[in-house]
């Protein structure tokens, strides 16, 4: 399902815990439960979009024609997924704050 298309950018929650300040715990514990809200939504949602029975439509439509050119439509409707590309940006960032402490 969803859980395939945010694997890659799962959290470490308890890693994230340790870096924040004392007087920030209830802004990381209201950020935490926000994420987890989406997270529970898209990992509920299905991967692709359910199948859309054209026949019934074509049966019951007025204009045939019409519910056609809809199915046209929504056939060549490609929506591309966004390419993944700033961790490696964020994974140079952090070695480069490592060395610094070093």
């Amino acid at each position: 399902m969803a859980a395939r298309r945010i694997t890659k950018s799962a959290i470490d929650w308890a890693k994230f815990a340790e870096r924040v300040p004392e007087n920030q715990k209830h802004m990381f514990q209201a950020f935490k439960s926000k994420s987890d809200a989406y997270a529970l939504k898209a990992f509920s949602l299905p991967e692709t979009a359910p199948a859309i029975n054209w026949a019934s439509y074509k049966a019951s439509a007025v204009p045939a024609s019409l519910v056609e050119q809809f199915e046209k439509q929504y056939k060549e409707l490609k929506i591309p997924y966004p390419s993944e590309n700033v961790t490696p940006l964020i994974d140079e960032i952090g070695r480069a704050s490592c060395r610094e402490r070093v």
